[in-house]
C-alpha cells in the first residue's frame, strides 16, 4: 500500500555554448548562469509509487534520510508530547498531520525557523495547498521551543498538549494512524516554496516495540504486469515540446523537454476535455547550477 509520495529530479542542458538572453517568461524571472543556456532544456523526474519513509519506535525518517521527526510523551507530564523535527537545511522545517482527509486538508501544522540566535515555531492550520494560516490560538507550550543548526542540519524541538481543547484549528494526538506531511526549504522566509516534501502514515502513540506502522488495510493488489522498459513519447509544436516516459515495475520516470529558457510543465487529468480541471501537474526550470521541480495541481 502506498504510504508516501516524494519527487526527485535531475537536470540536463544541451548546447552549452549559448548563453541565456534574459528571457523573462520564466514565472520567477529570467534563468541566468553559465549553465542556463539557450537550446533544449530537459528536466527528468520520477515519482516512486512505493513508500520511501518508515516509522520506528518514536520516530519517522524519510527514505533519503533528509527529514526526521522524533516524538515522545513528556515523562514528567504525560499530557504533553514533545516533537523534534530535523532536516538537511538551514531554512524552515515543517510537519503536520491530517485525520481521514487528504494532504493539506484540515491539517494541523507546525513550522520552525532557526535564524541566528532566534528560535521561532509557528502553530498553523492548513485547508489547501496554499500557505497555511497561522492558528489564532497557539498551543505550543511556552518556553519549550529549542532550535539548533549543526553540520548543515536544522533541528527544532517543542511541546504541546495531546488535546489542546481547540477543536477548530488543532487535531488531538491519539493512538491511531494519521497522515503525516513534512517539508523544508533552503530559506528562512516562510513564504518560500518548499525544497522537499513527503507524506506517510504514523501513530504518535504507538506502543514501544510494536512493528513499524503500515497503511490501513486495503484489498489485495492486482498482480503487476511484466516490467515495461521501452520508453513511450509524445511531441507537439514541431518537436519544440517533448515528453517521454518509462514504466518499470511500480515506478514511472518522465523526461520533459522544451526549447525555452523558462519553465517547462506537464500535467494530466482524468476529466475528458477539461484541461486544468483536477489536474496533477509538474513544473520545472533550470537556474544557474541548480534545477527546481514543483509538484502542484490545477
Amino acid at each position: 500500500s502506498e504510504m508516501c509520495i516524494r519527487d526527485r529530479y535531475q537536470r540536463r542542458v544541451r548546447d552549452p555554448t549559448r548563453r541565456n538572453n534574459g528571457d523573462s517568461r520564466h514565472p520567477r524571472g529570467p534563468v541566468r548562469g553559465t549553465e542556463a543556456n539557450a537550446g533544449m532544456k530537459a528536466i527528468a523526474f520520477g515519482k516512486p509509487s512505493k513508500c520511501d519513509v518508515e516509522q520506528t519506535d518514536g520516530s519517522f525518517v524519510s527514505g533519503a534520510g533528509d527529514f526526521e521527526l522524533k516524538f515522545a510523551l513528556v515523562p514528567s507530564d504525560p499530557s504533553l508530547i514533545e516533537f523534534s523535527m530535523s532536516a538537511e537545511t538551514s531554512g524552515w522545517v515543517a510537519f503536520g498531520w491530517s485525520d481521514g482527509t487528504p494532504a493539506h486538508q484540515q491539517t494541523d501544522m507546525y513550522t520552525g525557523v532557526a535564524n541566528g540566535g532566534a528560535c521561532t515555531v509557528t502553530d498553523q492550520w492548513s485547508t489547501s495547498k496554499s500557505r497555511p494560516a497561522v492558528d489564532g490560538q497557539s498551543d505550543i507550550v511556552a518556553g519549550s521551543a529549542v532550535c539548533s543548526t549543526a553540520g548543515g542540519r536544522t533541528t527544532i524541538t517543542f511541546r504541546r498538549k495531546l488535546s489542546t481543547g481547540d477543536t477548530l484549528t488543532d487535531l488531538p494526538v491519539e493512538n491511531k494512524p494519521v497522515l503525516l506531511q513534512w517539508a523544508y526549504a533552503t530559506s528562512t522566509n516562510l513564504g518560500t516554496v518548499h525544497t522537499a516534501t513527503g507524506t506517510g502514515f504514523v501513530n504518535f502513540l504507538a506502543a514501544p516495540g510494536s512493528a513499524p506502522l503500515t497503511a490501513p488495510p486495503t484489498p489485495a493488489p492486482t498482480p503487476a504486469p511484466p516490467p515495461v522498459t521501452t520508453p513511450t513519447s509524445f511531441a507537439v509544436d514541431n518537436g519544440n515540446f517533448k515528453l517521454a516516459w518509462t514504466v518499470a515495475d511500480a515506478n514511472i520516470d518522465f523526461v520533459m523537454e522544451a526549447k525555452t529558457l523558462g519553465y517547462v510543465g506537464v500535467g494530466w487529468t482524468s476529466l475528458s476535455g477539461q484541461a486544468h480541471k483536477a489536474s496533477d501537474m509538474m513544473v520545472g526550470w533550470v537556474s544557474g547550477n541548480s534545477g527546481t521541480l514543483l509538484d502542484t495541481s490545477s
